[in-house]
């Protein structure tokens, strides 16, 4: 089996954790063994420090459970003769009669009643992304920490909060920017001159598991900002500029292009929206090259039915398929507008605009996307408006989630209709707009 060399700056904390009351927190990318090495530190714990107790604590009592057995495994592995009671796991009778207690629990539960005197472990306290997106999620695991760990002044317990990061607000954020805590970084790439480990800048943290060309391979299909947040631990902060000045294109795709086209929406509903934008945007996609341009822009400061004929219009002129994110209200106003627009496909808005807009800020990013060079007035607010986007309370948003609806077709591979401009489609096409070009 490998030595986890690159777990030795965690390691070497864990060794003084049961001793000294230590508070610090760790970043480490997925898939590079955080969670075994703390479960072997427990382990290591019951040989050497009986007598204490101990606590691990993640998102959810399910998760709690899969590490609880995982732990069990390892006892029964080495010959550990234990009892489970409830989410606890004692060995030789458990703290109270001079062995060792484990609790597995969650950031939803409580500790009361469990008195730790050894470490407690918060290993992921948010599950994903787009639970780190919740303020309501990131409040209640931050809110376990304070009521249930850091009010615990008589059991002087060591703590040590562990996670991937998707957040700069997130509970190590916190931890660091509030209480000060040390913060150990081990980014997957080493991107400083002091790296924990003490490798040279651009060596992967697992070289024998992941490879610098398969950190380059996930670095180039997740974008950067996932990248920093979630395999660097350095999440940018929400309010930053997420698209770049664009790359524009002076010419429309060549006449024997084969294409895909995709439309985006995001349409104001209520009354209450009445200072939101509908917005249809129409992505070309040139098949051969991948090279997306931003064909088409309708924007008007009106609900559903004064935005439809428009909609209808740009939808007959091509029919392809038109992506809404929304809520399950939207989604029931997506049925009914089924009957007049087939090709609709509605995707529940599971992450934020900032999360949507991540996949196609990159590629914008990278070039690859392109309004025109001579934008009308709807291009023209449009860009400014993407360009302005941070994620954080823009007053004109609604242009980012069409954009990003549309874009979906492309990860996807679904947009429609494919044809070259040799085939009489093509030319009816070319007829009706005038050579392609439309700006």
């Amino acid at each position: 089996m490998e030595v986890p060399h690159h777990q030795a700056p965690y390691i070497k904390q864990l060794h003084s954790a049961c001793d000294e009351e230590l508070r610090f927190s760790l970043h480490e990318p997925p898939q590079h063994g955080k969670t075994t090495t703390t479960l072997a530190a427990l382990v290591y714990y019951v040989f050497q420090k009986p007598g204490r107790s101990h606590a691990y604590i993640t998102y959810n009592q399910t998760r709690a459970n899969e590490v609880r057995q995982e732990f069990q495994y390892f006892l029964q592995h080495l010959g550990i003769k234990h009892k489970a009671h409830s989410e606890t796991i004692n060995i030789d009778g458990g703290a109270r009669r001079g062995g060792t207690s484990v609790r597995f629990t969650s950031v939803n539960s409580s500790l009361t009643g469990y008195s730790i005197s050894g470490v407690a472990f918060v290993d992921d306290p948010i599950k994903n992304g787009s639970a780190a997106d919740s303020m309501l999620q990131r409040d209640r695991a931050w809110g376990f920490i304070q009521k249930e760990l850091l009010t615990r002044l008589k059991d002087r317990l060591s703590i040590v909060a562990i996670m991937t990061r998707w957040h700069r607000d997130d509970v190590v954020g916190r931890l660091i920017d509030l209480l000060r805590w040390p913060y150990l970084r081990l980014p997957m790439v080493c991107d400083s001159d002091d790296d924990p480990t003490g490798r040279q800048v651009g060596e992967p943290l697992w070289p024998t598991v992941h490879s610098k060309e398969r950190c380059e391979s996930i670095r180039s299909d997740q974008g950067d900002k996932v990248w920093e947040a979630m395999y660097q631990g350095n999440p940018f902060p929400e309010g930053d500029r997420v698209f770049e000045e664009p790359a524009y294109y002076s010419a429309p795709f060549p006449a024997d292009a084969t294409l895909r086209y995709s439309i985006g929406i995001d349409l104001a509903y209520t009354d209450s929206k009445r200072a939101d934008w509908s917005v249809a945007v129409r992505l070309v996609q040139d098949v051969a090259t991948g090279l997306i341009h931003v064909d088409r822009v309708i924007r008007r400061q009106t609900k559903i039915d004064g935005f439809l004929p428009d909609l209808i219009q740009l939808f007959e002129e091509i029919p392809c398929n038109v992506y809404w994110f929304g809520s399950s209200i939207e989604g029931a106003i997506a049925q009914l507008l089924k009957s007049r627009i087939p090709r609709l496909v509605f995707l529940t808005a599971s992450k934020s605009k900032y999360y949507r807009a991540l996949d196609v800020s990159a590629a914008w990013n990278d070039h690859n996307i392109q309004p025109p060079t001579n934008p009308n007035p709807h291009m023209r607010a449009f860009i400014v408006n993407v360009t302005g986007f941070t994620g954080q309370d823009d007053p004109h948003d609604d242009d980012v989630d069409a954009l990003a609806a549309a874009y979906e077709a492309f990860k996807k591979k679904q947009a429609a209709p494919h044809f070259g401009f040799k085939t009489a489609a093509g030319q009816a096409f070319l007829k009706m707009r005038g050579q392609g070009r439309m700006v």
